[in-house]
């Protein structure tokens, strides 16, 4: 089932695809594309072009604690949905809740329902400072995620560390 992924404010930037050097997140990319046969995780699209390594984090609301637990590919549509927040800020969101609901075989108003859900639990999720884990299975395939483990956030820190970027 395709739905938005929004990362808590705290955690903004703590990712491996900005904290690794750019040839160690592009090799780790490219095994994972190998993989998956450059194919959507989510809808089964194949593409040679333009598909995302997409990070799937696992939140524990009582421990506060962010696992990053795996790696798939998405094309970018799916990839719009799951980063709704963005997406509808590059005012593309209508786009994308369109592409929920057909992906769910749903109507566009279940999609925005589950947004609007998405949005509920991001603002909760927010309002907590987090620390950074990695799954054991996928630190030992790929060690480099090591640099994310034991990382914090507090409220707040997010939007400053992204505004620093920009």
């Amino acid at each position: 089932m395709l739905e938005p992924e929004l990362v808590p404010e705290p955690l903004w930037g703590l990712s491996g695809r900005r904290l690794l050097r750019r040839s160690a997140w592009n090799k780790i990319r490219q095994d994972i594309l190998a993989e998956q046969d450059s194919t959507c995780a989510i809808c089964g699209d194949r593409r040679d072009k333009r598909m995302i390594c997409h990070e799937v984090w696992d939140y524990d609301d009582a421990s506060a604690v962010a696992t990053l637990s795996r790696l798939d590919i998405h094309c970018p549509d799916c990839d719009a949905v799951q980063h709704i927040g963005q997406t509808g800020v590059r005012g593309h969101g209508d786009e994308a809740i369109e592409h929920m609901a057909l992906v769910n075989g749903t109507t566009v108003h279940e999609a925005q329902r589950s947004v609007a859900d998405a949005f509920q639990s991001w603002k909760r999720r927010s309002g907590n400072s987090w620390r950074v884990d990695v799954a054991s299975g996928l630190l030992e395939r790929f060690p480099e995620f090591d640099c994310l483990v034991g990382l914090e956030g507090s409220p707040g820190e997010g939007g400053r560390r992204i505004a620093q970027r920009a």
